[in-house]
């Protein structure tokens, strides 16, 4: 899509130097040079700088399909056209040096540092981005989404025929808003002004990957020995299931601020993090406390110089169960339920822990009033009024987990005192757990899950429990099962697919869903945050009112960080830390 390059544009200078980012969940340690016993924590010039972390096991590296290994990607390994400022608030240069953007907030331009190089040698250009994009949005099994296995596109983009790409309604890829229009620069046409839009170029999916390797390794370009990559790092071993190093990438345009010789991640299953006793056995170095060691931790003098926090990082929540029983499709049955929750109680159970009363974190809506208290009183009301007096008649509800959580157990507490409401908690393995929250069930009730937060209004709106989403939730039983047979039916064209899919959605999501589609849409075109935020307030109000998810709790991340590690800016961002820029003192 060609883009006139006489047009009216604002400078947006970058910065000339990345700044020096790193965050929770990495480790490290010195270990002497020549034929001197390693050194944790103290040492001089000489000792090698070796980063000891922990990370859970990833199920691939490639950063367009959702997994937990994308955000060492972007740890690291590979640099996009821009990267997050220390805070996670703003962006600062990454590959591209500087840019621009048109009047009309549509059109952005980067031009690309010209001593960008690949760990190979090879120069990083504008073409290697177009192939990398047509690749992430080339319609596959699964559509962009934020859950495992989907396709790592972040709609909130609104790169223009980006979305209609890879839903396969738009089948030619130079109608697609992303152009090479030199070797050293590239642009982005959108469908309206986004001004959430440089911030999302930090997503591991707009990372670039180097053509060549793919087209010559398509299945194994992820192994260490074909490894070719543009980040401050590059993957030297892999170990499934075991560890992970990463050393220095000779090649990067800023090797000046990479001060680490060596990164070692070990790995661990999902859901089963390391035991602090490996932070205590010197083992690792830098780690994040979980569940109940947060409290031996937090509580003792003598780490207290070694807690850090990012706070209010993630938001547990509990999502509505799709069923054959009618009786959570009341929103007043939601409300009621989302009213007697016992968010307080939970709060109290551990250190870091807040009442979340909306799906936007408290440090984006409360100065707009966004949330609301449990009121006991209120939701005996409700759900007498949907003819469940005292809980009589209401059938028991399920709450389906992978993992034991305390907000389950205080719920169903809390409903059968206050409410007189039998729930029971379905504990199964990650497997099971992914595949029946999106079953219909024959029991009612909710599937519980954690996110985490979001910093700016636009991915609060547009990213997770973003407008389709809501929409498909919305859907009765007997609607999604449709849903779901069209979405699998491998005979339909795309376009067909999608099409189908789109009426589903119109004729039967429910009306407040699609107020808030509207909403954020309308929000979404305006020219500038501040007047889009009043369109995405409005927005988050009507989402939270639909309770089809029901926001529990607001939790710090803690880590566990020994002294002497330095340039570690803790963000509350899903890739946790920058591994550039973080060094060791030896202190």
């Amino acid at each position: 899509m060609a883009v006139p390059h006489t047009m009216p544009k604002r400078s947006v200078q970058a910065a000339a130097v990345v700044a020096t980012a790193a965050l929770a969940l990495s480790a490290c340690s010195i270990f002497g040079d020549g034929d001197t016993d390693p050194t944790v924590g103290a040492g001089g010039e000489n000792d090698a700088q070796v980063l000891r972390t922990t990370w859970s096991n990833p199920e691939s590296l490639d950063p367009h399909v959702i997994s937990n290994g994308i955000w060492i990607d972007q740890q690291g390994l590979f640099e996009g056209l821009v990267v997050q400022n220390s805070t996670g608030s703003d962006v600062e240069a990454g590959t591209a040096d500087e840019w621009e953007v048109s009047e009309d907030g549509t059109v952005w331009t980067f031009h690309l540092r010209d001593d960008a190089s690949w760990s190979n040698g090879d120069a990083v250009t504008a073409q290697d981005f177009l192939w990398t994009y047509e690749r992430l949005l080339t319609p596959g099994g699964s559509g962009a989404g934020n859950t495992t296995g989907a396709n790592s596109y972040q709609v909130a983009l609104g790169i223009a025929n980006a979305s209609e790409f890879l839903a396969g309604t738009v089948t030619d890829f130079a109608e697609v808003g992303i152009e090479a229009s030199a070797d050293d620069q590239l642009v982005f046409t959108l469908d309206a002004p986004n001004p959430g839009f440089l911030l999302g170029l930090t997503h591991p999916s707009m990372l670039p990957l180097h053509p060549a390797t793919l087209e010559e390794f398509p299945q194994e370009w992820t192994e260490p020995e074909n490894w070719v990559s543009n980040g401050p790092f590059v993957l030297d071993e892999w170990q499934r299931n075991v560890e992970m190093t990463l050393v220095p990438n000779e090649n990067y345009w800023d090797t000046e601020n990479v001060h680490l010789d060596e990164v070692e991640i070990q790995l661990y299953a999902s859901g089963e993090p390391v035991s602090p006793v490996a932070y205590d056995n010197d083992e690792v170095d830098l780690m994040q406390l979980v569940g109940e060691d947060v409290f031996s931790y937090v509580d003792n003098p003598e780490f207290t110089d070694q807690i850090r926090a990012v706070e209010q990082r993630n938001i547990t929540y509990l999502a509505l169960l799709r069923s054959t029983n009618p009786v959570l499709e009341d929103v007043r049955v939601r409300e009621a339920l989302s009213l007697a929750l016992g968010r307080e109680i939970v709060a109290g159970l551990q250190p870091g822990v807040a009442v979340a009363r909306s799906l936007v974190p408290e440090y984006l809506g409360a100065e707009h009033g966004l949330g609301q208290d449990e009121d006991i009183a209120r939701a005996q009301e409700l759900l007498a009024d949907a003819g469940y007096h005292d809980g009589e008649g209401f059938p028991e509800l399920m709450l389906l987990t992978e993992a034991p959580r305390p907000e389950l157990d205080v719920a169903v507490d809390q409903w059968a005192e206050n409410l007189g409401v039998t729930a029971t908690v379905n504990n199964v393995e990650r497997g099971v757990y992914v595949e029946e929250r999106w079953s219909i069930q024959d029991t009612p009730g909710f599937y519980s899950g954690s996110f985490i937060t979001r910093t700016n209004w636009n991915d609060a709106i547009n990213t997770t429990f973003n407008p389709r989403t809501m929409e498909e939730f919305s859907l009765p039983a007997e609607v999604w099962e449709e849903y779901q047979e069209v979405q699998a039916d491998e005979d339909l064209d795309p376009g067909e697919r999608a099409s189908q899919l789109q009426a589903l959605r119109d004729a039967h999501a429910s009306a407040g869903a699609q107020e808030f589609t509207a909403l954020a849409a309308e929000g979404s075109s305006q020219p500038d945050l501040e007047a889009a935020t009043g369109y995405f307030v409005d927005a988050a109000e009507v989402r939270d009112d639909l309770y089809l998810y029901l926001p529990v709790t607001l939790i710090d991340a803690n880590y566990l960080v020994r002294p002497g590690v330095e340039g570690l800016n803790l963000r509350g961002t899903p890739d946790v830390y920058y591994f550039k820029g973080v060094s060791i003192t030896g202190e």
